[in-house]
């Protein structure tokens, strides 16, 4: 009979290990995910901790989650009787305020204030953690546009300047790596050819060249800090910005100061998006 008894499953200790655990999951889950880069460099990139992606430790944080509430419910259904006596007066043993009721509510309405209202460490752990997103938007592999691994090698040519669908495609070909079909995203070729979208991007430049810039500037040594000699929007000054499109340069800086922005003509326009929260290709619908 006590054989019986200590083989037999215990639903209470079952309960306990698995609220612990995923608990643990959660909590280190959400850490990873307080750090990572955003999705359009994540995926841009083949971003990847641990050899998770991105998109995985998303999903295992959204599972987790889901696991810890389920849990969390199964485990007040156990100890409901001693929930019920933290809202007892030990002496009468009725219902009456108690004071680790009041403090554990405050608490909780301290975070969701605090959070909404941008008070104090709420601000300033969020603002960290917003100084670490944008941190990323510095590094050299960031797409043209956001989320350009969406888009099809003709839909990438009507969004980036001087850049063209045929040669994109034949500076792949050239490189051993054709089209399935025209509707495939650049995301979708990178994954069927176990590249980063980055690097089939790279591949598919390596012909194109700014328009005005000299034969002597596509592929080999003149290329380019970046590879290619595609001048990327963000990687441009304001002076040049406004020489290739013919904008007035006065006009610019005020336009980008008016909008809060911190400008000077040496300035690359992916700093002066930074200065103001923004992304690089925001400054095109403030200035254009």
């Amino acid at each position: 009979m006590s054989q019986a008894t200590q083989t037999s499953f215990n639903w209470r200790g079952f309960t306990s290990i698995t609220t612990a655990l995923s608990f643990l999951g959660l909590a280190f889950t959400g850490m990873v995910l307080f750090f990572v880069p955003p999705g359009r460099i994540a995926n841009w990139t083949g971003w990847t901790y641990a050899g998770l992606t991105k998109h995985q430790w998303t999903g295992l944080h959204v599972w987790f989650s889901i696991l810890f509430v389920a849990i969390c419910v199964v485990h007040i259904f156990f100890n409901w009787k001693c929930l019920l006596n933290y809202f007892k007066d030990k002496t009468h043993q009725h219902f009456a305020l108690r004071w680790e009721w009041v403090a554990s509510a405050g608490l909780c309405i301290l975070l969701l204030v605090g959070t909404i209202r941008d008070f104090g460490p709420f601000a300033s752990v969020l603002a960290w953690q917003e100084s670490i997103k944008t941190s990323y938007d510095r590094l050299p592999e960031q797409a043209p546009i956001p989320h350009a691994e969406l888009l099809t090698l003709s839909e990438l040519a009507k969004k980036v300047e001087g850049v063209d669908a045929a040669t994109l495609e034949a500076n792949l070909k050239a490189k051993g790596t054709e089209l399935n079909t025209p509707n495939e995203t650049i995301g979708d070729m990178a994954q069927r050819t176990g590249k980063t979208p980055s690097e089939v991007y790279q591949l598919a430049i390596g012909e194109v060249r700014v328009p005005g810039q000299g034969q002597g500037q596509g592929q080999g040594g003149g290329r380019g800090e970046h590879g290619g000699g595609i001048q990327r929007f963000g990687q441009m000054t304001l002076s040049e910005y406004c020489k290739q499109t013919g904008l007035d340069l006065a006009t610019a800086t005020d336009k980008l100061k008016q909008a809060g922005l911190t400008v000077s003509d040496t300035m690359v326009m992916r700093d002066i998006a930074v200065s103001g929260g923004l992304h690089p290709s925001d400054l095109r619908g403030i200035l254009e």
